[in-house]
């Protein structure tokens, strides 16, 4: 049952993709993909120009000959925090988007966000989203500080790349789920506890979310196409057994 909660919960990304390209929905994507475009493309540019000066501080003047060898493990370097600075900076400023893509998903799947919600402002909306991802960074920081605790007692220290893998896409099933779970109004303990009685599923989106952002190109697209599955993954795991959500409705790919 875990292993098919697992492969079904990876599935549902793929679902998201096939969302995104809805009419009526693609409104909710352009705008946050223009976001990473110019967020990611500042970012490298920023990291290119800082480039000679991280590495005079790294070599000495006398082993500046060496600069030339490094230059390929330093890039590799600066992409990896590069990219993962952009996908911090992008998925809270495109916060408010994603929380509204998620309510449009959930629509499409007859599951409106609660009545609290839909009588809130636009701005209040926006307030919220913004909070809720400072208070969700602020729990990833607690999941970060374990794995340090991990990494550094010499008798688990073995395990800390499982752990690591394990925690990323906890995070990362965690941080698209946040947007359906709060459009329903749930409080940040009740998403948790959600999120451990649907463990297989969260851990196999998580998995496959963090693949794909490791894809050139394709990572684009992850962020829309992560809250457009997170939320079929939470509408349909709330249906009653044997009652499918709105089946004529699916997207298509």
């Amino acid at each position: 049952m875990i292993v098919d909660d697992f492969l079904w919960g990876a599935r549902c990304l793929l679902r998201g993709f096939g969302w995104i390209r809805r009419p009526g929905l693609r409104r909710y994507v352009i705008v946050p993909l223009l976001i990473n475009l110019l967020i990611f493309s500042a970012t490298l540019y920023w990291a290119y120009r800082r480039f000679d000066s991280w590495l005079s501080l790294i070599l000495p003047e006398s082993m500046s000959w060496l600069a030339y060898l490094l230059w390929p493990i330093a890039i590799l370097a600066v992409l990896v925090i590069t990219f993962y600075t952009f996908t911090l900076v992008a998925n809270f400023i495109g916060s408010p988007f994603n929380d509204r893509l998620a309510e449009a998903v959930a629509r499409r799947l007859d599951s409106p966000p609660s009545p609290g919600r839909q009588t809130s402002s636009w701005v209040r909306q926006i307030s919220g989203a913004l909070l809720g991802e400072l208070r969700k960074w602020a729990y990833f920081a607690l999941l970060f500080v374990g794995l340090l605790l991990i990494w550094l007692f010499p008798l688990t220290t073995v395990l800390t790349p499982v752990v690591g893998l394990l925690l990323s896409a906890w995070i990362g099933a965690f941080e698209y789920l946040d947007y359906a779970m709060e459009n329903a109004g749930l409080s940040f303990g009740e998403k948790r506890r959600w999120l451990r009685r649907q463990r297989g599923a969260a851990l196999g989106f998580g998995a496959a979310v963090v693949g794909a952002t490791m894809i050139p190109v394709v990572n684009f697209a992850v962020m829309p196409a992560a809250v457009a599955g997170a939320t079929e993954l939470w509408v349909r795991r709330q249906a009653p057994p044997g009652q499918p959500t709105s089946p004529a409705d699916e997207p298509s790919g």
